[in-house]
């Protein structure tokens, strides 16, 4: 197969996509989705609910690492702790589910 682009251009490209297109990959990898929730669960045993909300969200939308119902659970448990019971409402379904 022949390459279109220039091999420097080709270089060029494939160096300032490839950062950004490895970090989105790596963010919805399970393992690393995984580590997130755990992280974000121990932030909430610290009370540090502003610091694990997005981990917990990102965790939950990246399937949990091991289960949409535990990172829904965690969630659930952040939303208590923090006072705000109509979030963690819309997370209780999937959290009965595990």
């Amino acid at each position: 197969m022949r390459n279109l682009l220039p091999s420097k251009r080709r270089s060029r490209l494939i160096r300032s996509t490839s950062a950004t297109d490895l970090g989105q990959l790596l963010s919805q990898h399970k393992d690393v989705a995984a580590a997130r929730g755990a992280l974000g669960a121990s932030l909430v045993a610290q009370r540090r609910y502003a610091e694990a909300e997005p981990l917990l969200v990102e965790s939950f939308a990246a399937g949990g690492g091991h289960s949409a119902g535990q990172a829904a659970a965690r969630l659930v448990r952040l939303y208590e702790a923090w006072g705000r019971p109509e979030k963690a409402d819309a997370y209780r379904g999937v959290a009965a589910r595990r």
